[in-house]
């Protein structure tokens, strides 16, 4: 799968610096690291993100997630005091 997908963090691992991402579009949870997110603070449960789907490098594991990024971080929000 190629594109911009459009998903919610809805498990995030701190100690272990992993979580998972749901898509609609995908219909399941996808892993990803803190190396794909795009931001220096830790994801929090709840964030909507926008991510691309990357294969596995161990070829029996679904596609992981990279390129997570916030959606609306920054902008009006953040100036607006919306932002954490």
């Amino acid at each position: 799968m190629n594109g911009k997908y459009k998903g919610t963090v809805v498990h995030w691992i701190p100690a272990r610096k992993f979580g998972f991402v749901f898509s609609d579009a995908i219909g399941h949870r996808t892993f990803f690291h803190i190396a794909a997110w795009g931001r220096l603070s830790d994801p929090v449960v709840g964030e909507h993100v926008s991510f691309n789907l990357k294969p596995s490098a161990i070829e029996s594991q679904p596609d992981k997630a990279v390129d997570v990024t916030p959606i609306n971080a920054g902008g009006i929000s953040a100036l607006a005091g919306g932002a954490r």
